[in-house]
Parts: C-alpha cells; structure tokens; sequence
C-alpha cells in the first residue's frame, strides 16, 4: 500500500506535477481516505497499544468499513 502511495508521488514529482492538487482530485482523494484509515488501524494493532486501550482499539476498527469502502471507491 505504501509503495502505490511512494510510486504516484514519484512520479508526480518526477513529471512536476502539483502533489496537493493531485491528491485533491476525487480518485485519489478517495485512495487517500483510505490509506489515513489503514495506517490508523494499523497502529492501533500494535500489541502494547491494543493491550493498553483495548476499548479505543475496538472502536477504531470499525474504520475498516471505510478503508474497504473508499479503497473499493479509488
């Protein structure tokens, strides 16, 4: 998921393309969504941070519907 994101920018940079424009557009604005929900649910899986705010983790996952979903949509 991180090199998808690495290469664009890349290649945006590379063709000195506006990164911030690009990333406002509605494709990969919706690509975007959905990498901030992954990462967020990735670190609230760490062991120690999933052992200390168990309840915190539990509710944070139910932001996988939105990654599925604006991953599905980019």
């Amino acid at each position: 998921l991180n090199i998808h994101s690495i290469g664009w920018i890349f290649y945006w940079n590379q063709n000195n393309q506006n990164i911030i424009n690009n990333l406002i557009s509605i494709p990969y604005l919706y690509g975007f969504i959905a990498w901030i929900s992954f990462i967020i649910t990735i670190i609230t899986s760490i062991k120690w941070f999933r052992k200390r705010y168990f309840e915190f983790f539990y509710y944070i996952h139910h932001l996988f519907i939105i990654t599925l979903l604006f991953a599905s949509l980019h």
